[in-house]
């Protein structure tokens, strides 16, 4: 078995037992994990221990202390950014609504994850809103890049990447050859956002 099929049968037996852990807990009420983590707010940087999800709603769960059985919560909107484990979230503006994203990839070109259902929230930095066109889980990723963010969507795929990576032509082949349906699509896109960033940090003058 090549490298290649090696790593494809790791990350389908990932996807499958992550699929049973979901259909589980479904049926087995599951523990809440808390890890290690950091709050940054306005007036603040707290150390603490985080409630760990995919999926962050209106209030973060934490603990001062692994320990504790006290849970404190703090309002998402008054938070700046937060980690946990080795996950950052951010707020990122997209068309002027600010969504709490998972940084995925950082660097000249930031990849961010969104978890959505019908409640998720949205800051416009003075009120919530929800947006009720979503009606069941949802993840979706955008790209950022200076100032502009974009949405990956398969018909839009190749238009974004050659926009945001147009200043390195020798990319091009590679972004034709990303499959938006592919099991793996998030890994390579991941993969050839390293290779953008990579060139980024250590180009020369020298046009492409």
């Amino acid at each position: 078995m090549s490298s290649i099929e090696h790593m494809k049968y790791f990350y389908l037996t990932a996807i499958v037992l992550l699929l049973f852990n979901n259909v589980n807990g479904q049926v087995f009420k599951k523990s809440e994990i808390y890890i290690k983590g950091v709050i940054v707010t306005e007036a603040d940087t707290i150390n603490c221990y985080i409630e760990f999800i995919d999926l962050y709603q209106r209030k973060l769960k934490y603990k001062i202390n692994k320990t504790d059985k006290n849970i404190l919560k703090l309002d998402l909107n008054k938070i700046n950014q937060f980690k946990v484990g080795v996950y950052t979230y951010n707020w990122v503006n997209y068309k002027g609504e600010y969504l709490l994203m998972k940084l995925i990839k950082n660097g000249n070109i930031s990849l961010y994850k969104l978890y959505r259902r019908s409640s998720t929230p949205m800051y416009n930095g003075a009120t919530w809103s929800s947006n009720s066109n979503y009606s069941s889980s949802y993840e979706s990723l955008y790209l950022v890049k200076e100032t502009k963010t974009f949405k990956i969507t398969k018909r839009k795929l190749e238009v974004v990447l050659f926009e945001v990576m147009s200043d390195n032509k020798n990319l091009n082949e590679d972004i034709g050859k990303l499959e938006y349906n592919d099991i793996l699509f998030e890994m390579d896109l991941k993969r050839l956002i390293g290779k953008y960033n990579y060139w980024y940090k250590y180009k020369t003058h020298t046009p492409n």
